[in-house]
């Protein structure tokens, strides 16, 4: 699943934070957005990384999982440097996604607690 670049431009960004860095696609709302989630395109031979928000995929499931007119003009792609791609994706993910994933080790440290005190207390009778 790759972003057309029918709409975008492949010639290199110039960035003044990363010069000389490579370039990357991110939908409009990802250069712009925060907390939208991240969707990242497999990355193929000769193709720039790609992700778009979880708006723009749903609008990209909703139409066949195929990117056409509707679905890039609602996108925008962008080009940005391979050094910001990688700043505005971390900037995106979805603060929920990382407190699940923070959930999921304190429960796990609670169950690795509780079943050694339950250890300890079969140990000791």
């Amino acid at each position: 699943m790759q972003i057309s670049r029918s709409q975008t431009t492949t010639k290199r960004p110039e960035c003044t934070s990363h010069p000389g860095s490579d370039f990357a696609l991110v939908c409009q709302h990802l250069g712009v957005g925060e907390a939208l989630g991240v969707v990242t395109a497999e990355e193929l031979p000769g193709e720039p990384p790609q992700s778009w928000c979880h708006a723009c995929h749903a609008l990209f499931v909703a139409r066949g999982m195929k990117w056409d007119q509707e679905t890039e003009a609602a996108a925008a792609p962008m080009a940005v440097c391979a050094e910001c791609y990688e700043i505005i994706c971390r900037r995106n993910h979805r603060a929920e996604l990382r407190s699940f994933k923070l959930f999921a080790v304190m429960l796990a440290v609670l169950v690795v607690a509780g079943l050694l005190g339950t250890l300890l207390i079969y140990l000791n009778s």
